[in-house]
Protein backbone atom coordinates (compact mmCIF):
# COMPACT_ATOMS: atom_id res chain seq x y z
CA UNK A 1 0.00 0.00 0.00
CA UNK A 2 2.86 2.40 0.80
CA UNK A 3 4.39 1.69 -2.61
CA UNK A 4 1.03 2.20 -4.35
CA UNK A 5 0.51 5.58 -2.69
CA UNK A 6 4.06 6.66 -3.55
CA UNK A 7 3.61 5.65 -7.20
CA UNK A 8 0.28 7.47 -7.39
CA UNK A 9 1.85 10.67 -6.07
CA UNK A 10 4.82 10.78 -8.46
CA UNK A 11 3.54 8.92 -11.51
CA UNK A 12 3.15 12.11 -13.55
CA UNK A 13 6.22 13.94 -12.16
CA UNK A 14 9.88 14.07 -13.11
CA UNK A 15 11.77 11.72 -10.82
CA UNK A 16 15.41 12.46 -11.64
CA UNK A 17 17.46 15.66 -11.45
CA UNK A 18 14.80 17.76 -9.74
CA UNK A 19 16.41 21.17 -9.14
CA UNK A 20 15.60 23.45 -6.20
CA UNK A 21 14.46 27.05 -6.76
CA UNK A 22 17.95 28.48 -6.15
CA UNK A 23 19.56 25.64 -8.20
CA UNK A 24 21.89 24.72 -5.33
CA UNK A 25 20.27 21.37 -4.57
CA UNK A 26 19.51 18.59 -7.03
CA UNK A 27 17.40 15.56 -6.17
CA UNK A 28 19.31 13.19 -8.41
CA UNK A 29 16.84 10.38 -8.01
CA UNK A 30 13.66 9.24 -6.32
CA UNK A 31 13.23 5.49 -6.21
CA UNK A 32 10.36 3.13 -5.49
CA UNK A 33 10.45 -0.50 -6.49
CA UNK A 34 8.79 -3.81 -5.76
CA UNK A 35 10.49 -7.16 -6.38
CA UNK A 36 8.63 -10.47 -6.32
CA UNK A 37 10.28 -13.90 -6.48
CA UNK A 38 8.50 -17.26 -6.48
CA UNK A 39 10.45 -20.47 -5.87
CA UNK A 40 9.07 -23.67 -7.38
CA UNK A 41 10.83 -26.55 -5.64
CA UNK A 42 12.21 -29.35 -7.83
CA UNK A 43 12.39 -31.72 -4.82
CA UNK A 44 8.72 -31.50 -3.88
CA UNK A 45 5.42 -30.15 -5.15
CA UNK A 46 5.58 -26.81 -3.41
CA UNK A 47 6.08 -23.11 -4.06
CA UNK A 48 7.27 -20.30 -1.80
CA UNK A 49 6.64 -16.64 -2.74
CA UNK A 50 8.64 -13.65 -1.53
CA UNK A 51 8.08 -9.91 -2.06
CA UNK A 52 10.28 -6.95 -1.19
CA UNK A 53 9.62 -3.21 -1.40
CA UNK A 54 12.30 -0.49 -1.49
CA UNK A 55 11.86 3.30 -1.22
CA UNK A 56 14.73 5.74 -1.48
CA UNK A 57 16.28 8.88 -2.83
CA UNK A 58 19.57 10.60 -3.64
CA UNK A 59 20.45 14.30 -3.58
CA UNK A 60 23.43 16.63 -4.05
CA UNK A 61 23.85 20.09 -2.49
CA UNK A 62 26.40 22.47 -4.05
CA UNK A 63 27.99 24.32 -1.14
CA UNK A 64 30.42 26.12 -3.48
CA UNK A 65 31.98 25.42 -6.89
CA UNK A 66 34.50 23.08 -5.24
CA UNK A 67 32.45 21.68 -2.36
CA UNK A 68 29.36 19.46 -2.52
CA UNK A 69 27.42 17.41 0.01
CA UNK A 70 25.89 14.20 -1.31
CA UNK A 71 23.48 11.83 0.40
CA UNK A 72 21.22 8.88 -0.31
CA UNK A 73 18.92 6.61 1.68
CA UNK A 74 16.78 3.53 1.16
CA UNK A 75 14.18 1.76 3.26
CA UNK A 76 13.53 -1.96 2.70
CA UNK A 77 10.56 -4.06 3.79
CA UNK A 78 9.80 -7.61 2.70
CA UNK A 79 7.30 -10.40 3.24
CA UNK A 80 9.72 -12.21 5.60
CA UNK A 81 9.00 -9.39 8.09
CA UNK A 82 12.54 -8.09 7.66
CA UNK A 83 13.23 -4.38 7.32
CA UNK A 84 16.32 -2.25 7.11
CA UNK A 85 17.88 0.99 5.95
CA UNK A 86 20.98 1.96 3.97
CA UNK A 87 22.23 5.52 3.98
CA UNK A 88 25.17 7.71 3.06
CA UNK A 89 26.29 11.29 3.66
CA UNK A 90 29.60 12.52 2.26
CA UNK A 91 31.31 15.82 1.45
CA UNK A 92 32.96 15.97 -1.98
CA UNK A 93 35.93 18.27 -2.57
CA UNK A 94 36.92 18.93 -6.19
CA UNK A 95 40.55 19.85 -5.46
CA UNK A 96 41.42 20.10 -9.17
CA UNK A 97 39.70 19.11 -12.39
CA UNK A 98 41.19 15.63 -12.00
CA UNK A 99 41.43 15.18 -8.22
CA UNK A 100 38.33 14.43 -6.14
CA UNK A 101 38.29 13.79 -2.38
CA UNK A 102 35.30 12.35 -0.51
CA UNK A 103 34.92 12.24 3.29
CA UNK A 104 32.02 10.96 5.37
CA UNK A 105 29.77 7.94 5.75
CA UNK A 106 29.74 6.42 2.28
CA UNK A 107 31.13 3.84 -0.15
CA UNK A 108 34.66 2.50 -0.25
CA UNK A 109 36.48 2.17 -3.58
CA UNK A 110 35.40 -1.44 -4.11
CA UNK A 111 31.81 -0.58 -3.22
CA UNK A 112 31.83 2.43 -5.53
CA UNK A 113 33.31 0.56 -8.51
CA UNK A 114 31.45 -2.76 -8.40
CA UNK A 115 28.21 -2.43 -6.47
CA UNK A 116 25.14 -0.57 -7.81
CA UNK A 117 23.67 2.42 -5.98
CA UNK A 118 21.09 1.25 -3.40
CA UNK A 119 18.29 3.63 -4.57
CA UNK A 120 18.20 2.00 -8.03
CA UNK A 121 16.63 -1.07 -9.59
CA UNK A 122 20.07 -2.71 -9.89
CA UNK A 123 20.68 -1.96 -6.21
CA UNK A 124 17.46 -3.68 -5.19
CA UNK A 125 18.13 -6.65 -7.50
CA UNK A 126 21.81 -6.92 -6.51
CA UNK A 127 23.39 -10.31 -7.34
CA UNK A 128 25.22 -12.44 -4.78
CA UNK A 129 28.68 -11.91 -6.32
CA UNK A 130 28.49 -8.12 -6.16
CA UNK A 131 27.09 -8.24 -2.62
CA UNK A 132 30.32 -9.94 -1.43
CA UNK A 133 32.26 -6.71 -2.06
CA UNK A 134 32.57 -4.88 1.30
CA UNK A 135 30.01 -2.14 1.89
CA UNK A 136 30.51 1.41 3.09
CA UNK A 137 31.28 3.07 6.40
CA UNK A 138 33.14 6.09 7.75
CA UNK A 139 35.42 6.50 4.75
CA UNK A 140 37.91 8.86 3.13
CA UNK A 141 38.17 8.27 -0.63
CA UNK A 142 40.52 9.88 -3.18
CA UNK A 143 40.10 9.67 -6.98
CA UNK A 144 42.49 10.96 -9.65
CA UNK A 145 41.46 10.85 -13.31
CA UNK A 146 44.16 10.68 -15.96
CA UNK A 147 43.39 11.02 -19.67
CA UNK A 148 42.56 7.35 -20.28
CA UNK A 149 42.38 5.80 -16.81
CA UNK A 150 41.67 6.61 -13.19
CA UNK A 151 43.17 5.67 -9.83
CA UNK A 152 41.30 5.49 -6.53
CA UNK A 153 42.12 4.71 -2.92
CA UNK A 154 40.16 4.76 0.30
CA UNK A 155 40.39 3.92 3.98
CA UNK A 156 37.51 2.93 6.25
CA UNK A 157 38.02 4.09 9.81
CA UNK A 158 37.09 1.33 12.27
CA UNK A 159 38.54 -0.91 14.96
CA UNK A 160 40.09 -2.88 12.09
CA UNK A 161 40.76 -0.30 9.34
CA UNK A 162 40.11 -1.39 5.76
CA UNK A 163 42.12 -0.17 2.76
CA UNK A 164 40.91 -0.16 -0.86
CA UNK A 165 42.69 0.56 -4.13
CA UNK A 166 41.14 0.83 -7.59
CA UNK A 167 41.94 1.20 -11.28
CA UNK A 168 39.41 2.19 -13.94
CA UNK A 169 39.21 2.60 -17.70
CA UNK A 170 36.21 3.25 -19.92
CA UNK A 171 35.07 -0.40 -19.76
CA UNK A 172 37.12 -1.98 -16.96
CA UNK A 173 37.00 -1.47 -13.20
CA UNK A 174 39.39 -3.32 -10.87
CA UNK A 175 39.91 -3.06 -7.12
CA UNK A 176 41.51 -4.79 -4.19
CA UNK A 177 41.07 -4.45 -0.43
CA UNK A 178 42.67 -5.50 2.82
CA UNK A 179 41.50 -5.27 6.42
CA UNK A 180 43.90 -5.39 9.36
CA UNK A 181 42.14 -8.46 10.81
CA UNK A 182 43.11 -10.48 7.71
CA UNK A 183 40.04 -9.96 5.53
CA UNK A 184 41.10 -9.43 1.90
CA UNK A 185 39.71 -9.57 -1.61
CA UNK A 186 39.60 -8.18 -5.10
CA UNK A 187 37.16 -7.77 -7.96
CA UNK A 188 37.20 -6.96 -11.68
CA UNK A 189 34.16 -5.67 -13.57
CA UNK A 190 33.79 -5.30 -17.34
CA UNK A 191 31.07 -3.26 -19.04
CA UNK A 192 30.75 -3.87 -22.78
CA UNK A 193 28.04 -3.30 -25.36
CA UNK A 194 26.47 -6.72 -24.79
CA UNK A 195 28.49 -8.27 -21.95
CA UNK A 196 28.62 -7.21 -18.30
CA UNK A 197 30.66 -9.23 -15.80
CA UNK A 198 32.06 -9.09 -12.27
CA UNK A 199 34.64 -11.58 -11.01
CA UNK A 200 35.43 -11.68 -7.28
CA UNK A 201 37.99 -13.44 -5.10
CA UNK A 202 38.24 -13.05 -1.33
CA UNK A 203 39.51 -14.97 1.70
CA UNK A 204 36.65 -17.49 1.50
CA UNK A 205 34.95 -17.36 -1.92
CA UNK A 206 35.29 -17.09 -5.66
CA UNK A 207 32.34 -15.44 -7.42
CA UNK A 208 31.31 -14.80 -11.01
CA UNK A 209 28.36 -12.73 -12.24
CA UNK A 210 27.53 -12.05 -15.87
CA UNK A 211 24.76 -10.61 -18.04
CA UNK A 212 24.70 -11.12 -21.80
CA UNK A 213 22.26 -8.96 -23.77
CA UNK A 214 20.83 -10.43 -26.99
CA UNK A 215 19.85 -7.02 -28.35
CA UNK A 216 16.71 -5.58 -29.89
CA UNK A 217 16.27 -8.39 -32.41
CA UNK A 218 15.54 -10.75 -29.52
CA UNK A 219 13.38 -8.20 -27.68
CA UNK A 220 16.16 -7.17 -25.27
CA UNK A 221 16.31 -10.57 -23.59
CA UNK A 222 19.27 -11.09 -21.26
CA UNK A 223 20.99 -14.25 -20.05
CA UNK A 224 22.35 -13.94 -16.53
CA UNK A 225 24.42 -16.12 -14.24
CA UNK A 226 25.56 -15.75 -10.64
CA UNK A 227 27.97 -18.39 -9.31
CA UNK A 228 29.82 -18.58 -6.02
CA UNK A 229 32.22 -21.26 -4.77
CA UNK A 230 33.60 -21.52 -1.23
CA UNK A 231 37.23 -22.60 -1.38
CA UNK A 232 37.20 -22.49 2.42
CA UNK A 233 34.57 -25.26 2.73
CA UNK A 234 34.88 -26.75 -0.79
CA UNK A 235 31.22 -26.26 -1.69
CA UNK A 236 28.99 -24.31 -4.05
CA UNK A 237 27.51 -21.36 -2.15
CA UNK A 238 25.58 -19.82 -5.02
CA UNK A 239 24.62 -21.01 -8.51
CA UNK A 240 21.77 -19.46 -10.49
CA UNK A 241 21.21 -18.84 -14.17
CA UNK A 242 18.25 -17.78 -16.28
CA UNK A 243 16.68 -15.30 -18.66
CA UNK A 244 15.54 -11.74 -17.92
CA UNK A 245 13.29 -9.49 -19.98
CA UNK A 246 13.46 -5.75 -19.31
CA UNK A 247 10.47 -3.57 -20.11
CA UNK A 248 9.07 -0.05 -19.79
CA UNK A 249 5.44 1.08 -19.64
CA UNK A 250 4.36 3.71 -22.19
CA UNK A 251 2.88 6.87 -20.71
CA UNK A 252 4.15 6.18 -17.19
CA UNK A 253 7.59 6.56 -15.56
CA UNK A 254 7.68 2.83 -14.82
CA UNK A 255 9.96 0.02 -15.92
CA UNK A 256 10.93 -3.39 -14.68
CA UNK A 257 12.12 -6.94 -15.21
CA UNK A 258 10.38 -10.23 -15.87
CA UNK A 259 12.49 -13.34 -15.51
CA UNK A 260 12.90 -17.02 -14.85
CA UNK A 261 15.92 -18.98 -13.66
CA UNK A 262 17.14 -22.05 -11.82
CA UNK A 263 18.80 -21.88 -8.40
CA UNK A 264 21.09 -24.83 -7.65
CA UNK A 265 21.52 -24.13 -3.94
CA UNK A 266 17.74 -23.77 -3.40
CA UNK A 267 16.85 -26.60 -5.79
CA UNK A 268 14.16 -24.41 -7.28
CA UNK A 269 12.97 -22.77 -10.46
CA UNK A 270 12.64 -19.04 -9.68
CA UNK A 271 10.19 -16.63 -11.29
CA UNK A 272 10.82 -12.87 -10.99
CA UNK A 273 8.75 -9.74 -11.47
CA UNK A 274 10.12 -6.29 -10.66
CA UNK A 275 8.47 -2.91 -11.21
CA UNK A 276 10.12 0.39 -10.34
CA UNK A 277 10.10 4.11 -11.10
CA UNK A 278 12.12 5.25 -14.10
CA UNK A 279 12.63 8.34 -16.26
Amino acid sequence: MVLFVFLACVAQAQITNIVSVDSSLVVNQLYAGALQATNFSTDSISASPWTGVRLGGRATYAISPKWKAQSFFVLDQNSSNESGTIQSFVVLTQVTDKLLVSNGFGPQVGTFLHRPLPPTAFGQFEPWTKAQVPGGGFVSRVSYQFEKFGLQSSVRYAENPEYHFGFTTKKLQASGWYQENGVWGGAVSFSGDRLFTTTLVNQSHIGQFFVISFGEKLKNLKWYGDIGYSHEFDEVSRAETGILKSFSIHGYPLSGLFGCGYSYEQRAVRGYLMINLSD
